[in-house]
């Protein structure tokens, strides 16, 4: 069961260091300024520098109007946009054009909504919990009862992911990234040590049986 780790929600430096040191593949900022988790441009920047050209950056905003954020995402190096709000496939090829990758959000999927998002090309689909304004985690799942289609398999599984249920999480969805981010934090917005090493043990051990 191999997948990719990303932490979102990184709000300073030493967060963006630590999360890389052990061993995330992807780290995720958040740009929308309702979220307790909101990032500035100028602290994008320094957050950046800890980041290397390993590990996937990916820029979280909310909007009706992805062209201007694609740009944005270009413009600061980052890998990904994670987009929040309506998207069709013009806008998935445009932002494939500037060589930035579309993670599509989708909350509390259904089978209808999760072929929807299929149909936009985006490279990844994230599936999350409910949090319609982006006002960051709400530290629960979605219903992991429901039923996607066989062909949905770019899958980010997002939306109250912690140490406790990943493993359940990866056995049921069989994603190729997990997205944790309040259920690695001490406080909203501040990264935990002891939560975030713990996490990175437990996929270590779905991922590769190792204990150590």
């Amino acid at each position: 069961m191999m997948f990719k780790v990303k932490v979102c929600g990184i709000t300073n430096s030493s967060d963006a260091r630590l999360a890389v040191s052990l061993g995330a593949d992807m780290i995720g900022v958040i740009t929308h300024k309702g979220s307790p988790r909101f990032v500035s441009h100028q602290k994008i920047q320094a957050i950046m520098k800890e980041i290397p050209p390993t590990v996937d950056k990916v820029l979280v905003a909310v909007g009706n109007d992805v062209s201007p954020q694609a740009r944005k995402a270009k413009r600061m190096g980052f890998d990904y946009l994670q987009w929040h709000g309506p998207l069709i496939k013009r806008e998935v090829q445009f932002a494939k054009n500037l060589g930035v990758r579309i993670i599509l959000a989708v909350s509390n999927p259904t089978a209808s909504e999760s072929r929807q998002a299929m149909a936009t090309g985006a490279s990844l689909i994230l599936l999350d919990n409910a949090s319609p304004r982006l006002h960051g985690g709400t530290g629960k799942p979605f219903d992991w009862s429901v039923r996607l289609p066989a062909r949905l398999q770019n899958i980010v599984l997002a939306g109250g992911i912690c140490a406790d249920n990943v493993a359940d999480g990866v056995r049921r969805f069989r994603p190729l990234v997990v997205d944790v981010n309040s259920g690695v934090e001490s406080i909203p917005g501040k990264k935990s040590k002891s939560k975030l090493k713990r996490f990175f043990h437990v996929c270590d051990v779905i991922r590769y049986g190792s204990k150590a």
